[in-house]
Protein backbone atom coordinates (compact mmCIF):
# COMPACT_ATOMS: atom_id res chain seq x y z
CA UNK A 1 0.00 0.00 0.00
CA UNK A 2 1.28 3.52 -0.75
CA UNK A 3 1.76 6.58 1.36
CA UNK A 4 -1.37 7.91 -0.70
CA UNK A 5 -3.67 4.94 0.55
CA UNK A 6 -1.95 4.53 3.48
CA UNK A 7 -2.57 8.47 4.97
CA UNK A 8 -6.29 7.97 3.99
CA UNK A 9 -6.34 4.87 6.31
CA UNK A 10 -4.68 7.37 8.83
CA UNK A 11 -7.92 9.85 8.02
CA UNK A 12 -10.38 7.53 8.18
CA UNK A 13 -9.18 5.45 11.53
CA UNK A 14 -9.05 9.49 13.43
CA UNK A 15 -12.72 9.77 12.06
CA UNK A 16 -12.56 12.23 9.07
CA UNK A 17 -15.55 12.65 6.97
CA UNK A 18 -15.70 10.72 3.75
CA UNK A 19 -15.19 14.28 1.94
CA UNK A 20 -12.13 14.08 3.97
CA UNK A 21 -10.13 11.12 3.25
CA UNK A 22 -10.29 12.07 -0.70
CA UNK A 23 -6.71 12.16 -2.37
CA UNK A 24 -6.52 16.11 -1.66
CA UNK A 25 -6.66 15.35 2.02
CA UNK A 26 -4.67 12.45 2.01
CA UNK A 27 -1.46 14.57 0.32
CA UNK A 28 -2.17 17.41 2.66
CA UNK A 29 -1.87 15.24 5.61
CA UNK A 30 1.71 13.73 3.95
CA UNK A 31 2.58 17.42 3.35
CA UNK A 32 2.23 18.23 6.99
CA UNK A 33 3.75 15.74 8.56
CA UNK A 34 6.88 16.26 5.86
CA UNK A 35 6.75 12.47 4.06
CA UNK A 36 7.67 11.62 0.84
CA UNK A 37 6.95 8.19 -1.01
CA UNK A 38 10.07 6.55 0.30
CA UNK A 39 9.90 8.34 3.90
CA UNK A 40 8.76 5.64 6.96
CA UNK A 41 5.68 7.36 9.55
CA UNK A 42 7.39 7.36 12.27
CA UNK A 43 10.16 10.12 10.55
CA UNK A 44 7.01 12.26 10.24
CA UNK A 45 7.41 16.00 11.72
CA UNK A 46 5.25 19.47 12.75
CA UNK A 47 5.88 21.12 9.18
CA UNK A 48 4.59 24.74 9.45
CA UNK A 49 3.10 25.69 5.77
CA UNK A 50 0.90 27.81 4.21
CA UNK A 51 -1.46 26.52 1.75
CA UNK A 52 1.20 26.86 -1.16
CA UNK A 53 4.12 25.03 0.31
CA UNK A 54 1.51 22.33 0.77
CA UNK A 55 0.55 23.01 -2.69
CA UNK A 56 4.39 23.21 -3.86
CA UNK A 57 5.49 20.35 -1.54
CA UNK A 58 2.27 17.57 -3.07
CA UNK A 59 3.13 18.30 -6.70
CA UNK A 60 7.23 18.31 -6.53
CA UNK A 61 7.58 15.06 -4.35
CA UNK A 62 4.08 13.39 -5.41
CA UNK A 63 4.12 14.65 -9.24
CA UNK A 64 0.87 16.72 -8.91
CA UNK A 65 -0.24 19.20 -10.38
CA UNK A 66 -1.99 20.85 -8.34
CA UNK A 67 -2.31 24.86 -9.36
CA UNK A 68 -2.32 27.80 -7.51
CA UNK A 69 -6.39 28.54 -7.82
CA UNK A 70 -6.70 25.63 -5.98
CA UNK A 71 -5.77 27.38 -2.77
CA UNK A 72 -9.45 27.80 -1.77
CA UNK A 73 -10.34 24.70 -2.43
CA UNK A 74 -7.42 23.27 0.02
CA UNK A 75 -8.45 25.93 2.75
CA UNK A 76 -12.46 25.13 2.53
CA UNK A 77 -12.51 21.42 1.34
CA UNK A 78 -9.40 20.23 3.68
CA UNK A 79 -7.63 22.17 6.16
CA UNK A 80 -11.16 23.79 7.64
CA UNK A 81 -11.90 20.35 8.55
CA UNK A 82 -8.53 19.10 9.74
CA UNK A 83 -8.95 22.16 12.02
CA UNK A 84 -12.19 21.41 13.28
CA UNK A 85 -10.71 17.58 13.67
CA UNK A 86 -8.04 18.62 15.57
CA UNK A 87 -5.95 17.16 12.63
CA UNK A 88 -4.16 20.35 12.18
CA UNK A 89 -3.50 23.94 14.24
CA UNK A 90 -4.16 27.47 12.69
CA UNK A 91 -1.43 29.34 12.79
CA UNK A 92 0.23 27.97 15.51
CA UNK A 93 3.03 30.42 15.40
CA UNK A 94 0.90 33.53 15.50
CA UNK A 95 -2.66 33.11 16.69
CA UNK A 96 -3.90 36.55 16.16
CA UNK A 97 -2.69 36.75 12.46
CA UNK A 98 -5.40 37.88 10.07
CA UNK A 99 -7.52 35.15 8.30
CA UNK A 100 -6.77 36.98 5.12
CA UNK A 101 -2.69 36.72 5.62
CA UNK A 102 -0.51 35.72 3.25
CA UNK A 103 1.27 34.02 6.26
CA UNK A 104 -1.38 32.05 7.13
CA UNK A 105 0.17 28.48 7.78
CA UNK A 106 -0.89 25.07 8.82
CA UNK A 107 1.00 22.63 11.27
CA UNK A 108 -0.13 19.51 12.46
CA UNK A 109 -1.43 18.91 16.41
CA UNK A 110 0.80 17.01 19.15
CA UNK A 111 -1.74 14.95 19.18
CA UNK A 112 -1.94 13.85 15.64
CA UNK A 113 1.39 13.64 15.15
CA UNK A 114 1.96 11.45 17.55
CA UNK A 115 -0.80 9.04 16.10
CA UNK A 116 0.71 9.83 12.87
CA UNK A 117 4.45 8.53 13.99
CA UNK A 118 2.60 5.53 15.82
CA UNK A 119 1.35 4.13 11.67
CA UNK A 120 1.91 0.50 11.10
CA UNK A 121 3.12 -0.48 14.56
CA UNK A 122 1.36 -1.99 17.37
CA UNK A 123 0.12 0.97 19.49
CA UNK A 124 -1.50 2.87 16.37
CA UNK A 125 -5.48 1.71 17.15
CA UNK A 126 -4.55 2.62 20.91
CA UNK A 127 -3.49 6.03 19.89
CA UNK A 128 -6.07 6.83 17.76
CA UNK A 129 -8.79 5.35 20.17
CA UNK A 130 -7.18 7.86 22.89
CA UNK A 131 -7.35 10.78 19.96
CA UNK A 132 -11.08 9.67 18.92
CA UNK A 133 -11.74 9.49 22.92
CA UNK A 134 -10.13 13.20 23.67
CA UNK A 135 -11.10 15.04 20.60
CA UNK A 136 -13.91 13.28 19.18
CA UNK A 137 -14.79 12.22 15.55
CA UNK A 138 -15.49 15.21 12.87
CA UNK A 139 -17.59 12.55 11.22
CA UNK A 140 -19.70 11.97 13.99
CA UNK A 141 -20.04 15.43 14.93
CA UNK A 142 -21.63 16.36 11.43
CA UNK A 143 -23.71 13.56 11.83
CA UNK A 144 -25.10 14.81 14.72
CA UNK A 145 -25.51 18.82 13.48
CA UNK A 146 -26.97 17.15 10.42
CA UNK A 147 -29.54 14.53 12.91
CA UNK A 148 -30.59 17.26 14.83
CA UNK A 149 -32.36 19.66 12.09
CA UNK A 150 -34.05 16.29 10.43
CA UNK A 151 -37.76 17.47 10.25
CA UNK A 152 -39.77 14.08 11.33
CA UNK A 153 -43.16 13.23 9.77
CA UNK A 154 -45.80 10.82 11.01
CA UNK A 155 -48.29 9.75 8.12
CA UNK A 156 -51.80 9.47 8.80
CA UNK A 157 -51.58 5.53 8.06
CA UNK A 158 -48.48 5.82 10.87
CA UNK A 159 -45.81 5.04 8.99
CA UNK A 160 -43.31 7.63 10.50
CA UNK A 161 -40.68 9.57 7.64
CA UNK A 162 -37.43 11.72 8.39
CA UNK A 163 -36.75 14.40 5.81
CA UNK A 164 -33.52 15.85 5.52
CA UNK A 165 -33.52 20.14 6.57
CA UNK A 166 -34.36 22.39 4.22
CA UNK A 167 -37.24 24.94 3.46
CA UNK A 168 -38.40 22.50 0.53
CA UNK A 169 -38.45 19.48 2.78
CA UNK A 170 -40.25 21.78 5.65
CA UNK A 171 -42.94 22.67 2.99
CA UNK A 172 -43.94 19.15 1.98
CA UNK A 173 -44.23 18.42 6.15
CA UNK A 174 -46.67 20.91 6.59
CA UNK A 175 -48.73 19.65 3.19
CA UNK A 176 -48.11 16.29 4.75
CA UNK A 177 -49.57 17.30 8.04
CA UNK A 178 -52.31 18.69 6.62
CA UNK A 179 -53.59 16.16 4.31
CA UNK A 180 -53.34 13.94 7.13
CA UNK A 181 -56.28 16.24 8.85
CA UNK A 182 -58.48 16.25 5.90
CA UNK A 183 -59.64 14.58 2.54
CA UNK A 184 -57.98 15.38 -0.30
CA UNK A 185 -59.49 15.41 -3.51
CA UNK A 186 -56.90 14.78 -6.58
CA UNK A 187 -58.05 16.18 -10.23
CA UNK A 188 -60.48 18.15 -9.16
CA UNK A 189 -63.48 16.04 -9.32
CA UNK A 190 -64.64 15.64 -5.77
CA UNK A 191 -65.54 12.12 -6.80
Amino acid sequence: MGKLAQSQEILKSLGLPNAQQSDASAYVLLALAGLEEATSWEFSRKCLLRIHDIKNFINHHFGQNYAENTRESFRKHVLRQFVQGAIADKNPDDPARSVTSGLTCYSLTDEALEVVRAYGKPDFETLVAAFVTAKGSLAHRYAAVRAKHLIAVKLPSGLELTLSAGDHNQLQAQIILRAGSQTIVCGGHGK
